[in-house]
Formats: structure tokens, sequence, C-alpha cells
């Protein structure tokens, strides 16, 4: 019994009509195609035609096809036949192991009495192929055998052909620098090495740590991929061929003002920034890092840090900062922290550190809001641990463009008093601390030229007595823009930024921002709350000298209004060598 389907024509001469004719009786195909379907030319309705065979079969109906197609001018009659819906009788594990389904995560007896469906199938043999692939056979083949067809159903047996074993043999690098190959390898998780008998221990093949290298390849901002990395077969070998072009990493950047006198008495005040980052000095991934910063009087920042991946020649790397804050008069904090970090999955590391934080009062004499009067200093000894998961950095060729952290520091805070009338002198009390923060971005591509990046920071203080040289600090160019360096305290906060980019090339983009914050300041019995908004637009260029970079950006808090006079340019050129 045949279903017509009535497609009536256009005024439109130029059209074409499709007529589609069902050669059995189907309801349910009859719902899924449309009554009126019309074409500019022959080629999309042959095209048309084709993907409705192609679905037809994919969904079970393996005789499906187009049995004849009638033209008359503008109108054309396509009669389809549909055939039975063939079903899964049973699906067997043929020469497959139950280890290796279980591995695989295929389970045939969710086959067994359904319709069969060519996609479900491909699903079944590319999780069986990957995991052979990830296991030294990346040959491998999966074919249908003792196929029975009895009244639409099917009967089948797995048929695996694993083909020889492969092994990783080398990195073969082509690069316009000089590469440590060694550190590379141990970078892109590839172990394979020599023993003293001079026989080569052999790494099976695995393509997902082929797959992962742009990924991984991203986390070393000194060297990048030109392009793709290719893999050749040799043999019972595989070669990685690595394109790596050198990136100019390294960073100097030197800045010196003068802030005019305020009173008669006052000496002129010198203002600047000096920093300096070496990424990879002597090739293998080592990072040394110092800063010294004055933005205003009397309130230094200096900052030292220092990273060394695969310490002694193992998997862990060793990170080492030390950190001091001035504020003017009222107090100096010094922070010190050492951390031993390692892998724990592909883009997972986990840090563990010792964190030590002292601050001292400068000015005891001084009555100010959220500081003991009398204090002499606060000391807080903690252990951490900072879990990471995804790239900051990517690239055309990652899979990976997003990053999260979570850092969780919990420890003692001694609180010296300074009592002059006491017969000690000192009174030391102890209380418990802790400290957490997170970061979450993610990156949308828009297009080649565009990408639209998502951010979350957030931190949060937990103890019984908080002052306020314990407080995060916010406000400026790293963390809330558009207002000053470090303007804001907060016992807690969540900043969100949304940012719009428009590249040139690599190095080189317009942007467009908003920084949303929540914040509270929680000092002893006094609770503040804000929620400030910094909105702003510039641009990065890449020039000769080096990176130079503008920005305008203007803020909205509770003590500050949306004002051109007190909107923010940044500027400045970052040499890169």
């Amino acid at each position: 019994m045949s279903i017509p389907i009535q497609v009536f024509s256009q005024k439109d001469t130029s059209s074409i009509q499709l007529k589609l004719e069902f050669l059995e009786d189907n309801s349910e195909i009859n719902k899924k195609y449309p009554e009126e379907v019309f074409f500019k030319d022959s080629i999309s309705v042959h095209t048309y035609l084709s993907k409705i065979e192609e679905k037809l079969i994919l969904d079970g109906f393996l005789a499906a096809n187009i049995d004849e197609v009638v033209r008359n001018e503008g109108l054309q009659l396509a009669k389809i036949y549909v055939g039975k819906q063939y079903e899964w009788f049973e699906l067997r594990k043929g020469n497959l192991s139950t280890t290796y389904l279980e591995k695989s995560n295929v389970h045939l007896n969710e086959f067994k009495g359904k319709s069969i469906n060519l996609d479900s199938f491909k699903d079944l043999t590319e999780k069986l192929l990957r995991y052979a692939e990830n296991h030294g056979f990346p040959f491998a083949k999966i074919e249908l055998d003792s196929v029975f067809i009895k009244d639409a159903l099917v009967n089948a047996s797995l048929q695996y052909k694993s083909g020889s074993p492969i092994f990783f043999d080398s990195l073969f690098i082509i690069s316009n620098t000089r590469v440590n190959s060694d550190f590379l390898a141990k970078h892109l998780q590839f172990y394979y090495k020599r023993n003293n008998k001079k026989e080569q221990k052999r790494e099976v093949y695995n393509q997902k740590k082929v797959d992962m290298i742009p990924d991984l390849m991203d986390g070393l901002p000194f060297w990048e991929l030109a392009k793709k990395p290719e893999v050749v077969f040799e043999e019972d070998i595989a070669v990685i061929k690595l394109y790596v072009n050198q990136v100019p990493s390294n960073q100097i950047d030197a800045l010196v003002g003068l802030l005019p006198k305020s009173s008669e008495n006052e000496k002129v005040n010198f203002t600047g920034q000096f920093e300096l980052n070496l990424l990879s000095p002597f090739g293998k991934g080592k990072n040394i890092y110092a800063k010294w910063q004055k933005v205003k009087p009397k309130s230094p920042v200096y900052k030292l840090h220092y990273e060394h991946p695969y310490f002694f020649n193992t998997n862990f790397k060793l990170g080492v900062s030390l950190n001091s804050l001035q504020e003017d008069t009222l107090f100096r904090n010094l922070d010190f922290e050492i951390g031993m970090g390692f892998k724990i999955k592909d883009l997972q590391n986990v840090r563990i550190n010792y964190y030590s934080a002292q601050s001292n009062i400068l000015d005891r004499n001084h009555i100010i809001e959220g500081l003991l009067q009398g204090r002499s200093k606060t000391n807080f000894q903690s252990f951490g641990i900072l879990y990471e998961i995804g790239n900051r950095r990517s690239n055309e060729f990652s899979k990976s463009n997003f990053y999260a952290s979570l850092n969780i520091k919990i420890g003692n805070k001694k609180i010296l008093l300074d009592q002059s009338d006491s017969i000690t002198n000192f009174i030391e009390n102890e209380v418990s601390q802790t400290i957490l923060s997170a970061s979450l971005q993610k990156t949308f591509r828009v297009n080649s030229d565009q990408n639209v990046f998502i951010k979350q920071r957030g931190g949060l203080l937990l103890s019984k007595e908080l002052y306020l040289n314990d407080l995060f600090r916010l406000g400026g160019f790293n963390l809330l823009r558009g207002f000053n360096e470090n303007q804001f305290y907060a016992s807690s906060y969540l900043v969100n930024t949304i940012e719009w980019h428009l590249t040139f090339d690599k190095r080189s983009y317009f942007f467009v921002f908003c920084d949303q914050a929540l914040m509270e300041n929680k000092i002893l019995d006094d609770v503040g709350f804000d929620i400030p908004i910094g909105l702003g637009t510039g641009f990065s260029l890449k020039t000769k000298p080096g990176i130079f970079t503008l920005m305008w950006s203007m803020g909205k808090s509770m003590n500050q209004n949306f004002s051109y006079k007190t909107s923010k340019i940044h500027f400045g050129l970052i040499n890169m060598f």
C-alpha cells in the first residue's frame, strides 16, 4: 500500500516542487517529512533525497532506497522503498574478551531486541578501537562475523583484528631554537628511556597522549606549535614529529615617576615599578620572577618567585615565593610559601604547600579602625593544597579552553599583643584561620578573530579574629580594574569578568571588559558590603620594542561614582626577549 504525500506547486515556476511517496504504510516515517518541499535546482533535490535514504538506513531500514523519481517540468515525484526495520536478535562478543569490553565501556546486552541504529553501532566500534589505539594497537579493526538474518532479525558476532603492536620511539623536533628534548618528553609524558644494558624500555603507543600534545604545549609559554603534531609509523615504532617555535616570553619592565609634594616640608617621592620574568632561562622550564612596585608613598611591594619543574629528575615541581607589602606607616606584611606539585592526570595538577605570613604594626600610636591598638604582630602558619584543572592558555590546536583552581590553607594565627603594663610585656593569643581562594575561566571562540573570556575569582577568610592587615586586597590592573591599586580590603570577595577580544594576530587585539565584584569587609563586629563594578576598553599591540598596551577604565562603588575624573588610564611597554 502506498501513502502519497501531496505537495502543491508554487507560483514561482523557477523552483522545483518535490512530492514524496513511500511504498509502505509507515505513519512514523510519514510524520518526519513535511508535506511541501521546494528547491531551487535539481542538485538540491538529489542531495535531499540522498539524505532521506541515508537516514532510513541509519535507523535500521537496511534495504531502503530511492526506487524511482518521476520528473514533469517543475514537479518531481520520488517513490521511496522503505522495507522492514531490522532488529538485533543478538550481538555476540566474538573473539573479544569480557575484560576488553568492560574497559572499553561497551555493553552488548543493550543492543538485544533493539532496532538497528548504525550510529549506535558506530559509537560501539569507536569505543573498542579507541581502547585499542590507546594501548598499543593503532591499526586495530572491528568487523561483523557469522552474520545470520531471519525475519528482519540480525544475529552476528564481533571480529577483532588487533594488528601488530606499536611502540613510541622518540620525539623528532623541528625548531627554530634549541629545545631540550628530555625536558619536553617529560612534560608531554613520554617516558621512554634507556637502561644500563643500553636496551630501550619501550612504551606502547597511546593515541590519547598524541591528542594531548597541543594542550600540554600550552602550558609552556616559551614554546608554541607551528602546526599539528605528526605521527610517522615505521615497522613497529612511532616517531612523533613536533614543529616547535620559540616565543619571546622573557619580560623586563621598568618605570620611574615622581609624586608632587603635598607640603613644603615633605620630600619628593619616587614611584615606579620594576618587573623581571625569566621563563626557561636554562632551557629546562625553570621560572625566575622578581617585582618591585611603589604606586604611593611609603607603600612598596616586593615579590620573588622561583619554580623548578622535575626537581632532582623526578615528576615533582618545586615552587618558592616571598612577598612583602607595606601600607604607608600602618603595617607591613611578609609572607613565604614553598610547595611541591605533581601531575595526577592529564591537565590536572596538585601542589602541597607550606605557607607562613607575618604582619607587623609599624606605628602603634595610631588608632586605626580594624587594627588593635598596641598590637605588635601576627604570625599565621599553615599547610595547604592547590588543585588545578585545564589550561590557562589555549591556541588553535588546543582541545581545552577551560581552567579552574582551588587553593585551601588551614593553620593557626598567633597574635602578640604589646602590653606595656604587663610583667611579660607581651600577651599571646592563638586562633585558627582558613584561607580559601578559587578561580574559574572559560574561553569561547566566536570565530577566528573573536573570543569571549569569562572569569570568576573569589576568596574567603575564616577566623574568629580578623584585622585590616589580614584581609584580601582588591583593585587595580590585575584584579578589579577601574579602581586604584589595592584600593579595597575584603574578608570575602567574588569578581566576575567578561571580556571580548578582537584579535589582529597572536599578540595584538582590541578588548572591551566588565569586572563586577561582590565583597564583604568583616572587621571584628563591623561588617561592610559593597558591589563595585569596573568597565573599560583598550588594545594591546605587538611592536618591535615589545608589547604596547593602552587601557582606559572607570569604576563605581559605594564611595565612588562613574566619572571621567576618577577614570584610569594604564599604558605600558613590556620588553619581550
